[in-house]
């Protein structure tokens, strides 16, 4: 005859509740164990940044890297001088070669306007002006030429200061006035 145990029910519910408390107090003693090592790691890894900080500190502070750091200030002081100094220069000169407008290229460039029976006797030279004494054979190779002037690139305007015809030379006398464009006049003057 088989005996009835009417409490197994109740002794495998208090084993199964056992081993889930030992679950659990494993699961926490592992997760309890990870905080307490990564803890550690920080600690000793502040501790060894500490000591590397320190390390680097003193190296910053000896004589030697202070006095060379101390010449690399005064270099780079000397250095944004010397830019200041390069970029006031470098206005100056391209004001200069803004104002130099007379070059061999421009007095080419008129004696290539100059139709074949006009001469150039004299030519004055200001910094905003350029004066030419010519003579022609006719007033429109004259006119031709003044006209020609205009054309050119940097030239604003080209007048006719004064005309007259040698009776000896049969020819006409002539003074062009030619005016440089994108030159500010001074108004005192």
């Amino acid at each position: 005859m088989n005996d009835l145990n009417f409490f197994t029910s109740y002794n495998e519910a208090a084993k199964e509740s056992k081993n889930t408390r030992y679950i659990i107090i494993t699961a926490a003693g592992i997760i309890g164990t990870l905080i307490l090592l990564s803890n550690i790691w920080y600690i000793i890894n502040s501790v060894m940044l500490n000591i590397n900080i320190s390390k680097i500190n003193t190296q910053i502070n000896a004589s030697d890297i202070q006095k060379e750091y101390s010449q690399v200030q005064e270099l780079k002081k000397k250095q944004d001088i010397l830019k200041k100094y390069f970029q006031t220069s470098s206005s100056i000169v391209n004001a200069v070669d803004n104002k130099n407008k007379v070059t061999t290229k421009l007095i080419n460039e008129i004696n290539s306007c100059m139709p074949l029976d006009v001469y150039m006797s004299n030519i004055s030279i200001n910094e905003d002006i350029i004066q030419l004494n010519c003579s022609a054979k006719s007033m429109i190779t004259a006119a031709q030429f003044g006209h020609n002037i205009t054309e050119l690139a940097n030239m604003e305007s080209a007048n006719f200061a004064d005309i007259n015809y040698d009776t000896s030379k049969k020819r006409y006398n002539f003074s062009l006035k030619c005016s440089f464009k994108d030159v500010v006049q001074d108004e005192d003057k």
